[in-house]
């Protein structure tokens, strides 16, 4: 095979990793303008998004150099994973030091549409989970809920990120599949 037939290839994958992401438009205005690395949700318009309980169905909801946030779909639960770099790598493992209180998760309630969550305190460490070593937060799906999530950047302001449950879909054993969310910073 020649090297023009391996850049296509490559270009083909790069591709297919950029239309996997986590949906939705990413607008050149959601981005900060002191750090292009730096992923934030937009402040002015929601997000909705789909994900399912597959290894490549999360979405990252805050990404820093020094921490990073994703969302994601597992037994039941939507999850809160909380990355931290770590020798140069971001991991989620306890050995990485992350402290418990700088996220957290919690179910608001029933609500009619993502503007009605309007919690904004301190939840850090609420639905706290450490399962093989990792630090996660959990929260039980329930249609129609809405969730509030505190997160911590790398400049230690604290964020607040609302999620609206506003569909899901079961697979033939009545078990929960995907989830469609709409989530914003507020």
């Amino acid at each position: 095979m020649n090297i023009k037939k391996y850049w296509m290839m490559l270009a083909i994958v790069l591709v297919s990793l950029c239309t996997v992401s986590c949906g939705g438009d990413d607008d050149e205005e959601d981005a900060l303008p002191n750090n292009e690395n730096t992923k934030e949700v937009s402040t002015s318009t929601p997000k909705t998004i789909t994900i399912g309980q597959t290894a490549n169905s999360s979405c990252d909801i805050y990404a820093g150099y020094n921490n990073v946030y994703t969302l994601y779909v597992m037994d039941g639960y939507i999850r809160l994973l909380h990355k931290i770099r770590y020798g140069g790598v971001l991991s989620a493992e306890t050995k990485a030091g992350i402290d418990q209180n700088q996220c957290g998760i919690i179910d608001i309630g029933i609500v009619s549409n993502i503007s009605e969550i309007v919690t904004k305190k301190d939840i850090g460490g609420k639905g706290v989970d450490i399962s093989y070593g990792v630090i996660g937060y959990n929260v039980v799906f329930q249609p129609s809920h809405g969730y509030s999530i505190m997160l911590t950047t790398d400049e230690g302001e604290k964020k607040y990120i609302r999620v609206y449950a506003s569909g899901y879909s079961l697979d033939a054993n009545g078990e929960l599949r995907f989830v469609t969310i709409q989530y914003q910073l507020y």
